[in-house]
């Protein structure tokens, strides 16, 4: 499913620029058990079918830094960055997506041959649920090193704007795809859906709750660690995001299972725009108040999971189709193209 690195990828690509796409290979130390699964993978060319033609002016490469969690691979990241990414990089915009200061050198990045650095942060880091001290000083060095600052929280912006950096909010947004196909309206029937990533720290109580009571279909990866816990669910595997939006107009209730924590509070999912544009009702757990909409046309379930929530539901399903059209058109406000076109005025490029 495409996220905000894809989008951004394709704009610039579109804007005739040479786009290399660096793809992060190892976020965390690699076990062994991961690179029987990598191999596997390669050797029977598992998933080949969502590989995608690339679109011009865009190569995709993979990066080769490791986590910087001892000297070993400290001496490695820079010595890698040093000798091959440095020439790599020679007068390019550098544009990261991952807590990681050896992507431009880190101490060493006076000898950079690169243009500008940009640091967009899309994770509430500070608050990560894994790692969480490694990534803390991790991403309070990015915030130093890198040129530029963009992030897609609205309380994460206000978290750095007491410092002095070149910040920048872009929240999320959504392609025009989107508005080519209607929620399937509501008759009767409630039929919820979830698409995207399901890990662990994921709202599985809320999934549990709507397949228990209303049943749900799930697009899209479900991370190993879960896969025991929802494996009753209706399981409807990967799809190409061209198909999605499509898909997904099929459903009149999309449930965004973010827990209601700290780490959720400070982000801004696409998925939440994206179910704006098809008008269907919105349920969710989590407190996402300052995106603008969330108030008005999501239903946030703040009681406990009891059977006295599934009439909540049906009512405000009931009354969806009234605020239907104003909903969609609240999302035509936040398209990619819009977020990115002020981008461009932001990097000054």
């Amino acid at each position: 499913m495409d996220q905000r690195h894809h989008h951004l990828a394709r704009f610039f690509a579109k804007l005739d620029y040479e786009v290399e796409f660096v793809e992060r290979v190892f976020s965390r130390l690699p076990t062994i058990s991961f690179f029987i699964k990598f191999l596997y993978k390669k050797l029977l060319k598992k998933d080949e079918k969502f590989i995608k033609p690339l679109p011009k002016n865009i190569t995709l490469r993979k990066s080769l830094f490791l986590p910087d969690i001892s000297v070993i691979f400290s001496i490695y990241n820079y010595a890698l960055w040093f000798f091959v990414e440095r020439y790599k990089q020679k007068d390019a915009l550098i544009y990261s997506f991952v807590d990681n200061t050896f992507v431009i050198g880190k101490r060493l990045n006076k000898f950079s041959l690169f243009n500008k650095s940009v640091f967009d942060i899309i994770h509430n880091w500070w608050e990560f649920p894994w790692h969480n001290k490694e990534h803390i000083k991790s991403v309070n060095f990015c915030t130093k090193f890198f040129d530029l600052i963009v992030t897609d929280s609205i309380s994460i912006n206000k978290k750095l704007s007491k410092f002095k950096h070149k910040l920048h909010l872009m929240l999320p947004g959504v392609t025009k795809d989107w508005f080519q196909y209607s929620c399937e309206p509501y008759s009767g029937s409630v039929k919820p859906v979830f698409f995207g990533n399901l890990r662990s720290n994921s709202d599985l109580e809320l999934i549990d709750f709507i397949s228990s009571n209303f049943s749900i279909d799930i697009y899209g990866i479900i991370d190993p660690a879960v896969e025991k816990k929802i494996k009753d669910y209706p399981y409807k595997g990967k799809i190409d995001s061209k198909l999605l939006p499509r898909i997904i107009s099929k459903y009149n209730c999309i449930i965004l299972p973010y827990s209601d924590d700290n780490f959720s509070l400070s982000i801004s999912p696409a998925k939440f725009f994206e179910s704006m544009a098809t008008g269907a009702l919105i349920i969710s757990r989590a407190n996402f108040s300052s995106l603008p909409g969330y108030d008005k046309y999501c239903l946030r379930i703040v009681d406990k999971l009891e059977p006295a929530i599934c009439d909540d539901i049906i009512k405000r399903m009931e009354s969806q189709s009234i605020i239907k059209n104003d909903q969609v058109y609240e999302a035509k406000y936040h398209t990619w193209s819009r977020r990115f076109n002020e981008l461009i005025e932001f990097l000054n490029i």
